[in-house]
């Protein structure tokens, strides 16, 4: 067994093995680092590529003004950043493939429910790309952060309930984290002017901490009304807080690897519409009777839908966000609240008209069947259908009688057809706006690109104004198809032209 060497660095010459690790003490009497192997000289410790820093307690940078006219490296998003975001993922595919779309109080009640998701994502996101330290207290906050999005995963069924204690508190602890962590940073703010903003943004969640934290324990005084007014108004003064110090030089954006950040959490919203479209291939895969050419070719078409989304936004990224100004750029973060959940939403009617379909094509043979072969599963001591096409996710679908469609038939299927068509609509009228933001002034092409867009959602829209009798799941997804590819294949064509553009005037006439 190797041997290995535990030493305190304080600074001083000193010999070491060539495979010895050590502890080495900082500015600080709290931080510490663990230095990498086979460094064989001092002076090339920081250029090892073996060296590894660990810090018990890194010093934050509190003044980002100062950091930006010194650190010229390109930052990128962290493991620990990554990991976290995982607990989103999980909460997301729990509420989604839990709480179907069917009426306009479930639409309503899908909307907040991301819209809280999304804000807490956000707000420690926005927190982690300026002043997030690599070191023990930061894996502390983000394993408290852990079990708060579990209780939040945990509790998202009773968020309409009288029940939602659990929920408010999930959130009032992430808020609380969020204190501690801008207590540390202005803790170590230089200057009054650094200081300032920290101050703001540690009253805004401490606010929105006792706001939540107290609905938590009246929430059976409260009303569902007033309870949804003191969450979305904790909310808006946290909104309110960012928005307002977005100028602030001392905690800019500029240099961050937030434009990173959000295009994962899009990619993240993307994989979970083919998680859901994946888990349908698989049912139907297993029930081989199933598996026709209307099941496949209304796979294809939806999957080829969330492809299309990845090309709208993906294609033209720009990794720094706009550059024009920082209202722009404020701009341009929170139009990713609307991008998203317009992503998720068309992921989801994608996923609802395929399940209607099949329900419907299922009740209809049902009725045709011999009685001895209609129940098969209950014979075998199963309950009948089950899954993700079961007629469970769409109770209203199916009537009292097993076989027979239920009276609110026609008002789902209505009601999934409108919403699928205004969302794919904000699809493009969304990835227009980011478009718009993000271009240069003045250029042409990029005009091209978010004006057809703007057109493209408006066509869409007019899709409203048939009879939903002559747009069934094949027409809608299949117009869908078509409205995508149309404008990929013209973004894609105007990104070449405007390549080729770039490189004659460089480079000339050959």
């Amino acid at each position: 067994m190797r041997r290995v060497h535990l030493g305190i660095d304080l600074g001083g010459p000193h010999r070491r093995a060539s495979c010895h690790r050590r502890f080495a003490l900082s500015d600080s009497p709290f931080t510490f680092e663990i230095r990498g192997q086979y460094s064989l000289k001092e002076n090339d410790e920081k250029n090892s590529p073996g060296a590894q820093k660990k810090y018990a307690f890194k010093k934050p940078i509190a003044d980002l003004s100062v950091q930006l006219a010194h650190d010229n490296d390109k930052k990128s998003a962290t493991w620990m950043e990554l990991f976290l975001d995982l607990t989103f993922v999980a909460n997301i595919t729990i509420f989604t493939h839990q709480h179907p779309i069917t009426d306009i109080t479930t639409m309503f009640r899908y909307c907040g429910w991301f819209t809280i998701l999304w804000w807490m994502w956000i707000s420690q996101t926005m927190f982690d790309v300026r002043f997030s330290t690599d070191d023990l207290l930061n894996r502390i906050w983000k394993l408290i952060q852990l079990f708060a999005l579990a209780g939040f995963a945990g509790n998202g069924d009773h968020f309409t309930s009288t029940n939602s204690n659990g929920f408010a508190l999930s959130y009032a602890v992430m808020k609380l984290v969020l204190v501690g962590q801008y207590f540390v940073v202005w803790l170590h703010a230089p200057d009054q002017r650094s200081r300032r903003p920290i101050l703001f943004y540690m009253l805004a969640n401490s606010v929105s901490f006792v706001m939540w934290w107290t609905s938590a324990f009246l929430i059976e005084v409260l009303s569902d009304q007033v309870r949804y007014g003191i969450w979305f108004s904790a909310i808006a003064i946290e909104v309110v807080t960012n928005v307002a110090l977005a100028n602030e030089a001392t905690v800019t954006f500029m240099g961050s690897h937030l434009p990173e950040r959000l295009g994962l959490f899009t990619l993240i919203i993307l994989g979970e519409s083919i998680m859901g479209l994946f888990m349908i291939t698989d049912e139907l895969v297993d029930a081989p009777s199933k598996l026709g050419w209307d099941n496949l070719t209304l796979l294809i078409f939806s999957i080829t839908v969330v492809k299309c989304q990845w090309f709208l936004y993906f294609d033209d990224y720009h990794e720094q966000g706009p550059v024009r100004s920082s209202i722009h750029s404020t701009l341009w973060t929170y139009l990713h609240f609307m991008l998203n959940l317009s992503q998720l939403l068309l992921g989801v009617g994608c996923l609802d008209l395929i399940r209607i379909y099949q329900l419907t094509k299922d009740t209809s043979l049902f009725a045709h069947e011999p009685e001895e072969a209609k129940y098969p599963d209950e014979a075998a001591g199963g309950g009948g259908l089950s899954g993700t096409l079961a007629p469970s996710v769409f109770p209203d679908i199916l009537g009292g009688d097993r076989g027979e469609l239920g009276p609110h038939h026609d008002l789902v299927l209505i009601y999934v057809k409108k919403y699928f068509l205004i969302v794919a609509a904000n699809v493009f009228l969304w990835n227009a706006a980011i478009k718009y933001v993000t271009s240069r002034p003045g250029d042409k092409y990029d005009r091209a690109i978010y004006v057809s867009r703007f057109f493209m959602s408006f066509v869409v829209l007019c899709l409203l104004l048939v009879e939903h009798h002559q747009l069934g799941a094949f027409s809608l997804l299949g117009l869908e198809v078509g409205f995508c590819l149309l404008q990929v294949g013209h973004d894609l064509l105007v990104l070449y032209y405007a390549a080729r553009k770039d490189i004659d005037t460089q480079c000339g006439p050959c």
